[in-house]
């Protein structure tokens, strides 16, 4: 897959990204630092300054399995939990909303579930009565029209509570969950022990960026590609 040249944050989610910086690494940049560091890059060698190593703690990736492995047991106590348990296995109908229950029991940060049809559908039907707002506003004054925009975001709003979700495609094992969850809440385990490596930044880099730039797919992100639009 060939590496984007840009996150495309736009400058409105320049605040939001900096907070996920300071909510992933536990360290806080002032808003005109990351439009200093242009590339994801030169963003982690900025990182890698300002974030402590400690490589005699615990495995950051151990700690947020057993984290996930206590709180899945918490519903499921019948259920064997490994490293290699599948996902899908789980006796469970809305991944979405379990993967929301299990973020707050495991009181880890945990990636979003991906939408099916039913959540694609209504996101397009949510971008179509947005898009029609502003332009009844501005060429149609078209009560009909209004209506339609309201009912396609209504529909939208519907079809994306409806939608089960499933599991992020890099998430095929809880060990897969688990090493995402331990890049997510990097400074947070290690205030509880956990030990930092400077291959951990990468991985936890891409986390932070995923949440705030429009490429969903890691493998779309090198040290090369721009943070902003």
């Amino acid at each position: 897959m060939p590496i984007a040249p840009s996150l495309c944050i736009e400058a409105d989610d320049v605040d939001e990204f900096v907070d996920q910086i300071d909510r992933v690494f536990g360290v806080r940049f002032t808003v005109e630092a990351p439009l200093r560091a242009l590339t994801m890059g030169e963003l982690l060698v900025e990182l890698k300054s300002r974030v402590g190593h400690d490589s005699a703690g615990a495995c950051l990736t151990s700690m947020a399995f057993y984290r996930l492995r206590t709180a899945i047991r918490a519903s499921f106590p019948d259920f064997p939990i490994s490293p290699d348990s599948a996902l899908a296995a789980l006796p469970i109908s809305r991944p979405a909303s379990f993967l929301t229950s299990l973020s707050r029991a495991s009181g880890l940060s945990l990636p979003d579930a991906q939408p099916r049809w039913l959540g694609k559908i209504g996101s397009i039907a949510i971008a179509s009565g947005l898009f029609l707002c502003p332009a009844v506003a501005v060429f149609w004054h078209s009560w009909w029209v209004a209506l339609g925009a309201a009912g396609a975001i209504s529909i939208g709003v519907g079809l994306s509570w409806l939608d089960p979700g499933a599991f992020p495609t890099s998430c095929v094992t809880v060990g897969d969950l688990a090493r995402r969850a331990a890049s997510r809440n990097l400074s947070h385990l290690a205030r509880e022990g956990g030990g930092v490596r400077e291959a951990d930044l990468w991985p936890a880099l891409l986390e932070a960026a995923n949440d705030i730039g429009t490429l969903s797919r890691h493998e779309q992100i090198g040290p090369e590609t721009g943070l902003f639009a």
